[in-house]
């Protein structure tokens, strides 16, 4: 663990942040196994100036007892996570995700999990809490269960949600969403643009943001091409090719993750 918190029994971070630059140039790590109390990831927390980008995470175990767990970050406060995934188990208490736990004015793009979060409160399938952070191009897909605010791909957000979808399967108590649990904070709401959720999948009709669709609109490219994400050989939706649909159908895909090697200069061909 990178930046872990110095006593797993206090909820605070206690050491310095991870501000770095961790480039995973495409590698998976597998069977990472991390048990405590909170803070806990990959990546305990991120900083300023923080970025990770370009690592996969295959049959993680993350278990803990307390607030701010994800699979690859814990607590991203103002850095950026990228073209990364995450696929196992993370549980916890509080703001918990499958991906990053508390989003604090950070970043997170062209990023998907899969597999099963649980916990009690803030509990996404990508990420737990989205306070005022930015969360685009990503998705998830598994199983999310929690008490209160417990969302497909968000558990609670005040921050923003741009060309996004989940198709995770979602149970809870109170404040339920296919995509989203809860999109607000306090007086803060958040913004939700061009994202959906599977109704079918999910066993969600209803969602604090975001549209709910059946599978087979879920599957049609005419959905996102309405909505400006941007795919694939679809050059008047823009140039960086963002998503790829199969020919034989199915779920959008990130293309980075399938073989596709974006040019150097976004535009040029």
């Amino acid at each position: 663990m990178i930046a872990p918190a110095v006593n797993a029994n206090q909820s605070g971070f206690q050491r310095t942040l991870f501000t770095g630059v961790f480039d995973g140039r495409g590698h998976t790590i597998s069977n990472l196994t991390i048990t405590g109390g909170s803070v806990l990831g990959l990546f305990g927390q991120l900083g300023d100036g923080a970025v990770v980008s370009s690592l996969g995470l295959e049959a993680v175990a993350v278990n803990g007892t307390g607030r701010n767990i994800g699979g690859l970050v814990g607590h991203n406060v103002h850095g950026s996570v990228s073209i990364s995934y995450a696929s196992g188990l993370v549980s916890g208490g509080y703001s918990v995700g499958g991906l990053v736990g508390y989003n604090y004015d950070g970043s997170v793009s062209i990023s998907y999990s899969t597999g099963a979060v649980t916990g009690d409160r803030d509990i996404g399938g990508l990420v737990g809490e989205n306070m005022w952070g930015d969360i685009t191009r990503s998705y998830s897909n598994g199983t999310v269960n929690g008490n209160t605010c417990v969302g497909g791909l968000i558990g609670q957000n005040c921050g923003s949600a741009t060309h996004c979808y989940s198709t995770s399967t979602v149970e809870g108590d109170s404040l339920v969403g296919g995509l989203v649990g809860c999109n607000f904070f306090n007086a803060f709401p958040g913004v939700v643009t061009g994202c959906f959720w599977d109704i079918q999948t999910s066993g969600q009709d209803m969602s604090d943001g975001g549209t709910g669709l059946a599978t087979a609109q879920m599957q049609d490219l005419q959905t996102y091409l309405k909505a400006g994400w941007d795919l694939l050989g679809e050059i008047h939706d823009g140039t960086s090719e963002i998503w790829l649909i199969s020919p034989e159908g199915g779920y959008p895909v990130l293309a980075i993750f399938s073989g596709y090697i974006p040019p150097q200069l976004e535009g040029r061909r």
